[in-house]
């Protein structure tokens, strides 16, 4: 009962994907995955065995990390923007599907990759989803979320 109450509130003050996160991290933690969860596993597994994982080492050696070329291959599969609005080449998904996302990120055989990603779905985005006006949805939002912006 409390975390529905929870819920309303804060899908009020802070839209429904920060509502449901509040939910999530309460004394309630378990979360069921469906079929849908395990289909974004997979396509972010693939991205990250096809397009990441085998040249870490080689971007590690030479100190590059191609951040447009990667952040491209998960925004065209929209996984930069999971549970953004679909209007702005999100998925229009809840925050449980951000969770499945976050624990295949983990797959990549370093730590820097998957931490850029995450400060753009879930620091820097979502401000912009929140506050920026229609204008900058449209002129920002949608291109980051496609991974055209980093």
């Amino acid at each position: 009962f409390l975390n529905q109450i929870r819920y309303q509130l804060n899908q009020r003050l802070f839209g429904p994907s920060l509502a449901l996160r509040s939910v999530l991290l309460s004394n309630e933690r378990n979360i069921t995955f469906t079929a849908q969860h395990e289909e974004l596993r997979k396509t972010v597994k693939k991205i990250i065995e096809k397009d990441v994982n085998p040249y870490v080492e080689e971007w590690e050696e030479k100190d590059i990390f191609p951040a447009h070329q990667v952040f491209k291959k998960f925004g065209e599969a929209g996984l930069l923007g999971i549970t953004r609005p679909t209007e702005y080449n999100g998925l229009g998904l809840d925050y449980s599907y951000s969770i499945a996302f976050f624990e295949e990120l983990a797959n990549i055989n370093c730590g820097g990759i998957p931490t850029a990603i995450t400060v753009q779905t879930d620091m820097a985005i979502p401000a912009l989803t929140q506050f920026g006006s229609d204008y900058l949805k449209r002129e920002f939002l949608a291109p980051t979320v496609a991974g055209d912006y980093v």
